[in-house]
């Protein structure tokens, strides 16, 4: 039974309990006070509960208790898992429109979720495609044109002048701007300056009567041969890199350039020579983190993702018209060369396929892949006579809009 302090203490507290606290009835912090030192004063004084008094080994359970005891927990732990099911499932629709409104992630972030997926897969596909486009590193990439160029000038070179080989491999060169800087006189005068160079450095002298000038002059009027052909690469190569200083053009546009207008020359069309001409990384702008190729893969593999990566005449004049947002190139456009050149490209792969026995693709049809559309870019840029960055720039432009497009129809 409690004890009569107990009971006076409770009535203290059930009485400061039963004031209104409300607007009209200000509470004084002493007076909280003062009421809870007194309830704790009764229950000093009371002495300890029956329950603390006990001691540890009297609060044993009997037997009988225990199964008791241990029946209830099972009972109310089944009662509370039907509880807690029924919760979950609720009966009606309108009992699950709340549920859907008070989610951390609404139901339209399905769709999102499945984009940005799609996005991060098509981000790695773009990647390894980038790497099968461009499997040469930069230095790599450098040496690997100098060889191809000296492959080339091997099997165009005999018979030609140096002056006049120099002449045809470098001036067709096209800068940024859509200008030719390799000029004659500007081709001719490097050539002389890297021919005294190298007399200078050989300590050719004054030899009856004649000057170095004129030494110089007839190693740029000599005609290239077996014998000389490697020589006069490495006089060609270095004009190319003298040149970069004075106009801009970095060598490995230069030699990119180069290689791709010969690139029907026998010398070029093995191994590793082959790679490198149709590795065309020389058209991005080193300036500029963006890559431009990997852009125009994009729309490639957007506009051909029906027709299992195969490109079709419609879907090249699709392509065309994407190109024709540039106003320049909308104006150097003619339907007749474009017609032409998908024309040609899509007959030599035909004949290709045919010529290895490849039908394992016999659904193709005439239609051109991935590697010879980026050439058809290529040519036309050479054909609208403009750099080939701004053709493939005025592509790969719409590679977002054409994967988000997708990426919504999908979902």
């Amino acid at each position: 039974s409690s004890s009569p302090a107990i009971a006076g203490a409770s009535g203290t507290a059930g009485g400061a309990a039963g004031r209104p606290s409300g607007p009209g009835r200000r509470t004084d912090s002493s007076e909280l006070n003062d009421e809870s030192e007194s309830t704790s004063a009764a229950l000093a004084a009371s002495g300890p509960s029956p329950i603390q008094r006990q001691p540890s080994s009297s609060l044993v359970v009997p037997p009988a208790e225990q199964q008791s005891t241990a029946s209830g927990k099972k009972q109310r732990g089944a009662s509370r898992q039907r509880s807690m099911g029924s919760s979950r499932k609720p009966s009606t629709s309108a009992e699950r429109t709340p549920s859907l409104a008070g989610s951390s992630r609404p139901a339209s972030s399905a769709g999102s979720s499945r984009q940005a997926s799609a996005r991060s897969a098509r981000g790695k596909q773009r990647s390894r495609s980038r790497q099968r486009a461009a499997p040469h590193a930069k230095d790599e990439y450098e040496r690997g044109q100098m060889e191809a160029m000296k492959a080339l000038i091997g099997g165009i070179g005999p018979g030609t002048p140096l002056g006049q080989l120099t002449f045809d491999l470098l001036s067709p060169t096209m800068s940024r701007d859509g200008k030719h800087p390799f000029s004659k006189e500007l081709l001719s005068g490097t050539l002389t300056d890297v021919l005294e160079k190298r007399a200078s450095v050989s300590q050719v002298i004054e030899e009856n009567g004649h000057t170095r000038k004129e030494e110089v002059a007839k190693l740029v009027n000599r005609t290239t041969d077996i014998s000389s052909v490697s020589q006069d690469a490495g006089y060609i190569i270095e004009v190319a890199q003298n040149l970069v200083e004075k106009t801009q053009v970095t060598t490995a546009e230069t030699f990119g350039q180069c290689l791709w207008r010969n690139r029907d020359e026998e010398c070029l069309k093995n191994q590793p020579h082959c790679d490198i001409v149709e590795d065309l990384q020389w058209v991005e702008d080193p300036r500029y983190a963006s890559a431009i190729i990997d852009m125009v893969s994009t729309v490639f593999r957007e506009l051909t993702h029906d027709k299992g990566g195969r490109m079709t005449s419609r879907l090249w004049a699709k392509a065309i018209d994407l190109m024709k947002g540039n106003p320049i190139i909308r104006e150097r456009h003619k339907r007749n060369d474009s017609d032409r050149l998908f024309h040609a490209e899509a007959m030599r792969e035909f004949r290709e396929r045919g010529n290895k026995g490849d039908s394992s693709n016999d659904n193709s049809g005439f239609s051109i892949g991935l590697s010879r559309f980026l050439g058809l870019l290529v040519d036309m840029s050479s054909i609208m006579k403009v750099h080939p960055f701004m053709v493939f720039l005025a592509v790969g432009c719409h590679a977002e809009v054409l994967e988000t497009d997708r990426l919504d129809r999908q979902a």
